[in-house]
């Protein structure tokens, strides 16, 4: 397998020239021994106990993923929860030193969610500008995408809220071009089939891994994240 890792950079780490496209997986995600005790998922005062206790199990099962930053020393004001396709894609293998160096960028795109001050939101569906994350429609269902712009390809990440600072990260599709690695088609226009199909794919993930639990459904920004900001 060739190094094909130097000068690569995720987020603030500059990862070393002797990182493979295998080596990543040797970065522990902690996820069983952590017990989500960080912002949001240790906290009973803002999620209920069986919530909290049923991703616990799902992460032991190795059904669900926490992400920690490579950079251990990064702040830490939210929670990153994994599926497995998700966990795949940011932790490798990968089948080629492009697919690496987009998957490495998206984990970035991830690391920051967990530890960035400030998250720009698009609050109303159909209006995104430049915006990292964003409601989808409709609104009631609590589907989100975060918005993996560049390098090309574009990507969507779709996730739910466990809790406020605590989202869950189920599928990935590509924005508007084919990716030979993605097993899903590029979602073009915001009403066409697959953005429908995107999200549906999104509620049945939630449905099936955690089917007695029900994702934030909050009237204002500050009901799901801290920190976010809404540009207009």
């Amino acid at each position: 397998m060739p190094d094909v890792s130097a000068g690569l950079t995720l987020g603030a780490v500059s990862l070393p020239s002797s990182l493979s496209l295998r080596s990543v997986r040797s970065v522990p995600f902690k996820a069983k021994s952590a017990k989500m005790t960080r912002a949001g998922i240790g906290n009973p005062l803002l999620i209920y106990k069986s919530m909290r206790a049923e991703i616990n199990r799902l992460i032991d099962d190795g059904k669900l993923f926490e992400l920690n930053p490579l950079n251990e020393k990064d702040n830490r004001v939210r929670t990153v929860i994994m599926s497995r396709e998700i966990n795949s894609l940011v932790s490798g293998p990968w089948a080629s030193a492009e697919m690496a160096a987009r998957c490495l960028r998206l984990r970035a795109e991830l690391e920051n969610f967990i530890s960035a001050e400030e998250i720009t939101v698009c609050w109303e569906p159909f209006e995104a500008d430049v915006e990292q994350i964003g409601r989808l429609d409709p609104p009631h269902w609590g589907v989100w995408d975060l918005r993996s712009r560049d390098p090309k390809p574009g990507l969507r990440v779709f996730f739910r809220f466990a809790d406020k600072d605590v989202a869950i990260f189920f599928t990935c599709s590509p924005r508007s071009l084919n990716v030979s690695w993605l097993d899903r088609l590029p979602l073009f226009d915001r009403k066409s089939r697959e953005w429908k199909l995107a999200i549906a794919d999104c509620l049945a993930e939630w449905k099936t891994l955690l089917p007695n639990h029900e994702p934030i459904n909050g009237s204002h920004l500050s009901d799901y994240i801290t920190g976010g900001t809404v540009l207009r």
